[in-house]
């Protein structure tokens, strides 16, 4: 049953992805605009693929939790590219390439603060860097 609600929670995650990713690019115009959405975009199934890492998880269903992650990512990134093609500009064309929706592994900022570097104190004692990001 803990299973089952973890796929309930990525498949609902995901399309929670989708929908905002196709809102924040259909409102903006500008380049900033665009780039924030697929960063965002990035942080929440970085998130997601997370998610699917859950130590409590066997492993064959992390594995297909992980591919369906995997898979939904490059399927928005062949379809962004896809529409991206009517841009006569080639300005969005450029922009997907450069920040790839698939790239979306160690982008999330909380959980890099989390695993930040751990560094030798005068005092001896190990201590975590603060990283502003």
């Amino acid at each position: 049953m803990f299973v089952e609600r973890i796929s309930h929670e990525v498949q609902r995650r995901l399309g929670i992805c989708a929908t905002r990713l196709t809102r924040d690019l259909q409102m903006g115009a500008q380049e900033v605009v665009m780039v924030r959405a697929i960063v965002q975009a990035r942080q929440q199934l970085d998130f997601v693929h997370r998610l699917c890492h859950l130590p409590a998880l066997p492993e064959t269903t992390r594995q297909q939790l992980a591919a369906e992650v995997a898979k939904f990512a490059q399927r928005s990134q062949s379809s962004l590219q896809d529409s991206a093609k009517a841009d006569r500009s080639g300005r969005l064309e450029v922009l997907l390439k450069n920040n790839p929706l698939t790239r979306y592994l160690g982008t999330d900022p909380i959980s890099q603060a989390c695993s930040a570097p751990e560094v030798a104190s005068p005092g001896g004692k190990s201590a975590k860097r603060n990283i502003l990001l």
